[in-house]
């Protein structure tokens, strides 16, 4: 990139190439710094898959055992910050001390209020108290309160409008400090399967070149709705619906093998675990489904948009705001019903989700999907903090490597 090189700290609790979203999305941005001629380093408590030439930093949490953890790892980073000058500090929201906070993981008032709803009995009773009592949650609102300080100065970057109108609900945050910049993804690698080699070879491979093959994309099984992704298979098999389902991510696979086999389905369902390269997998499915009760702003939909897939999800995810519907598929309601799920995939047989697919491959491209064209805005923002501060700033808000997007 031409003009100045930027200094750039990310700071993330847990850092891993190919972990979930916000450590997914947190490696992607280090690449694209790097590949633009900036120095990046990582501030995390443990590391994964560090691209070659970014620095890293493991924050140590020895001493004050009393302290909740998020809460030393945050103080711990601050002081390592401050032995170093930086020309940006961008946070995903597991420190204070940043130029740029972005809270991946939504607001924690809201991700509980969802998750309150996987409880069942006298439990769900005393939920609400528990936001308030239960010492992970009330650690949590110690580091938002810090973060989102009425005199604050950090930018606040929501990734989706339902995370910003969360943020404004919930704290006294001047709501000139929070900008929505949606994620994107690598619209080069993330296409159509033009010649149809990919989708070919695994239907084959899996036996089900007959089937309609469903994809399901999560670290977090129960949030997003595995579970009940398989109750809906045992449904469509009921109703005499020959289908299959790919499951990609690093959840407790046994557990819903065991529960794949009590629904009776477990012939119809694939555990794939974490994979390196799930792009085969898009172009092998016909439907792509993510029940889930919270997720600001998945980058599993947006790649399944940019794959040229019909998407079932829920109100509860902010990548919605991305789709046209009927084209890009399907917005449930109520993620926990397994009916209104299960009449959403019946509307997809190979030849239904087939039906839109020349309109959805060209939507495929559109630029609010891209990555390139996300980054460009996270250097626009980059200058604006610095030129709030008073420092000089001449680097470029072109990528050096922006897709085709043809």
């Amino acid at each position: 990139m031409a003009g100045a090189t930027l200094r750039v700290a990310l700071v993330i609790d847990r850092y891993d190439a190919l972990g979930g979203g916000a450590q997914r999305w947190t490696h992607d941005h280090a690449l694209r710094l790097l590949r633009a001629g900036h120095e990046v380093s990582i501030f995390a408590r443990s590391v994964k898959g560090v691209p070659s030439g970014a620095r890293s930093h493991l924050v140590q949490l020895a001493g004050m055992a009393w302290v909740p953890r998020r809460l030393r790892f945050a103080a711990a980073v601050e002081k390592m910050l401050d032995r170093d000058r930086f020309d940006l500090v961008h946070d995903m929201a597991d420190g204070w001390r940043a130029d740029i906070i972005m809270p991946h993981h939504g607001i924690r008032r809201y991700v509980y209020r969802q998750r309150s709803r996987l409880v069942h009995g006298l439990l769900r009773w005393g939920r609400p108290l528990g936001f308030w009592l239960l010492p992970r949650y009330r650690e949590f609102r110690a580091l938002e309160r810090r973060q989102y300080d009425r005199s604050g100065r950090s930018t606040i970057v929501a990734v989706s409008e339902m995370v910003r109108r969360q943020l404004l609900s919930t704290y006294p945050v001047d709501p000139s400090r929070v900008v929505v910049i949606h994620n994107g993804v690598d619209l080069n690698r993330f296409r159509p399967d033009a010649n149809a080699t990919n989708r070919n070879r695994i239907r084959a491979q899996l036996g089900w070149q007959s089937r309609t093959i469903y994809l399901t994309v999560a670290h977090d099984f129960r949030l997003k709705g595995v579970d009940r992704i398989l109750s809906a298979m045992a449904h469509l098999r009921g109703r005499g619906r020959h289908a299959g389902l790919i499951v990609i991510g690093g959840g407790d696979i046994p557990r819903y093998q065991r529960l794949a086999e009590t629904l009776g389905v477990a012939g119809d369902v694939v555990f794939l675990g974490d994979q390196s390269d799930p792009v085969p997998s898009y172009h092998a499915a016909d439907v792509f489904v993510l029940p889930t009760l919270y997720d600001p702003c998945p980058l599993v939909v947006i790649e399944a948009l940019a794959c040229g897939l019909p998407v079932i999800t829920t109100n509860y995810s902010g990548a919605t705001e991305l789709m046209s519907l009927p084209r890009d598929g399907v917005v449930i309601n109520d993620p926990m019903d397994i009916t209104e799920l299960s009449f959403a995939m019946l509307r997809f047989d190979e030849a239904e989700a087939n039906q839109h697919a020349p309109e959805r491959a060209i939507a495929s491209r559109r630029p609010e999907l891209c990555a390139e064209r996300m980054f460009a805005k996270y250097l626009d923002l980059y200058r604006d903090s610095m030129r709030g501060r008073g420092t000089p700033v001449q680097a470029s808000t072109q990528p050096a490597d922006a897709p085709s997007t043809r």
